[in-house]
């Protein structure tokens, strides 16, 4: 079923109540509302004092037209149906306010969940800007203080995709889900010796209708390997005007057994970026976390052209700092945390991503009576939707 308005369409009705309303006939100069078939439409229903703005369905039975009204979008009594009288009304095709807003429609959505896009009445084309949530970052390994095996730190966590689309309005329902995906939970904290430590969560997928934009996949625990423990994956992304779709995300840094690794620098005009690598512990000497990685970058690759640092390195012993958020008004991703650092007496968490879908940072890891670090929570996801009439 579409959404039709057309011009000139006004008749009379004399039906009370809230219910469904009989058309009565066309004014002179007007058309009747069987012009717009069995479909949607915007109406007004005016009567001496009252009156009702909504989105209804014309029914068609045979020669009887009659107007059911859906959904009330604003009205004489307090934006709900009216009951009316049975004088005689006016009942007219009409653009809501609330749903023509000019040239162009722009709504952006940051709630986490699911809501409704609505298509707004006259729409030719419909770009749509996406961000997937940024994954989290793993934990450190927590190791006895008797032993010498390495204890690594957690990986940071991966952006999430970054989706760029122009769809042609006529492809779109009238209405469309929404959904905006939340960022991965970092690794919790390991409190038993000899654990390693624990997977960042994936950051939740953003989508609108069909189109998704996939979340980071969160940083690996910490371990005992001597060669470090993987950073979070990186997402593909997709820009409509540009070929390059790989250099819209990154990924995380990977924890070490040594200084921790600066996670990856975000992608090409604006991917998230991705959070650094958690320290590790392989002795009790005092070491820094590595620095989150850079968000994406306005027009260029250029690091000139950068929202802003990642997160900073945890010095030893503390936990990383948060990245930037993004610069959404020239659709750059958030920057991903640092990493935490680590004494023989402290082990740091690694920084919250920025939003929208930087990575979180890996936490440091830990010798011996004293708990690893927590991975940082990746950001949250994002939708735009610029519509134009």
């Amino acid at each position: 079923m579409a959404l039709v308005v057309k011009d000139r369409v006004r008749e009379r009705t004399r039906t009370s109540g809230t219910g469904t309303v009989v058309l009565d006939g066309a004014l002179p100069g007007f058309q009747s509302f069987s012009v717009i078939g069995s479909n949607e439409t915007y109406y007004c229903i005016a009567g001496a004092t009252d009156w009702e703005v909504g989105k209804g369905t014309v029914v068609i039975s045979g020669s009887s037209v009659s107007l059911q009204r859906d959904t009330v979008l604003s009205s004489s009594n307090s934006n709900s149906l009216v009951n009316f009288s049975a004088e005689e009304k006016q009942v007219f095709c009409t653009s809501p306010a609330s749903q023509f807003t000019g040239p162009v429609d722009i709504q952006e959505f940051t709630t986490v969940g699911t809501s409704t896009w609505t298509k707004p009445l006259g729409a030719r084309y419909v770009e749509v800007l996406m961000y997937g949530g940024g994954g989290g970052g793993g934990s450190g390994r927590r190791r006895s203080a008797s032993t010498a095996n390495n204890a690594n730190g957690g990986g940071g966590g991966g952006a999430g995709a970054r989706i760029d689309i122009r769809i042609p309005a006529s492809a779109l329902s009238a209405t469309e889900t929404i959904v905006i995906g939340a960022g991965g939970t970092g690794g919790p904290v390991q409190t038993v010796d000899e654990t390693n430590g624990t997977l960042g969560g994936t950051g939740s997928s953003s989508q609108f209708g069909t189109f998704v934009a996939i979340g980071g996949a969160g940083g690996t625990g910490g371990s005992t390997s001597g060669v470090g423990v993987a950073g979070g994956a990186r997402r593909l992304s997709i820009d409509a005007f540009r070929t390059a779709t790989t250099l819209f995300s990154s990924a995380g840094g990977s924890g070490t057994t040594s200084v921790g690794n600066d996670g990856s620098r975000g992608g090409y005009v604006g991917g998230g970026g991705a959070g650094g690598a958690g320290f590790a512990a392989g002795s009790t000497t005092s070491q820094l976390g590595g620095v989150g990685g850079l968000g994406g970058a306005v027009f260029s690759g250029n690091a000139s052209d950068a929202a802003g640092g990642g997160g900073t390195a945890g010095t030893a012993g503390g936990n990383g700092g948060a990245g930037a958020d993004g610069l959404l008004d020239y659709f750059v991703g958030g920057s991903g945390g640092g990493s935490g650092g680590c004494t023989s007496t402290q082990a740091g968490s690694g920084g919250k991503g920025g939003y929208p879908s930087g990575g979180g940072g890996g936490g440091a890891a830990a010798s011996g009576a004293f708990d690893s670090g927590a991975g940082g929570d990746g950001g949250d996801g994002f939708v735009r939707v610029v519509t134009y009439l």
